[in-house]
């Protein structure tokens, strides 16, 4: 959620770079926990945000919101699953 916040707020302004930092380590994070169409959102949003194209970027980020949404509970209820002796 901090990586989707960060995006956001750089959409907001404009900054293509910091959409791009945002989405780096959030498709590494969505590898590794295997939510799939959460890193194909971000590498497409990273790649767009590399070449400077802003003009798909708010739907693009609101998919991913979206993504996320269904993702994050999962992965809360699994941490506290596994951090339960």
């Amino acid at each position: 959620p901090t990586k989707l916040a960060e995006a956001l707020a750089a959409e907001a302004k404009g900054d293509c770079a910091g959409i791009q930092d945002a989405m780096h380590p959030l498709k590494t994070s969505a590898s590794h926990v295997g939510a799939l169409d959460v890193r194909v959102l971000a590498v497409e949003i990273e790649q767009r945000a590399r070449a400077g194209e802003r003009e798909r970027m708010p739907g693009l980020l609101s998919a991913l919101e979206g993504a996320m949404g269904e993702v994050t509970p999962r992965l809360r209820e699994w941490r506290s699953r596994e951090s339960v002796p």
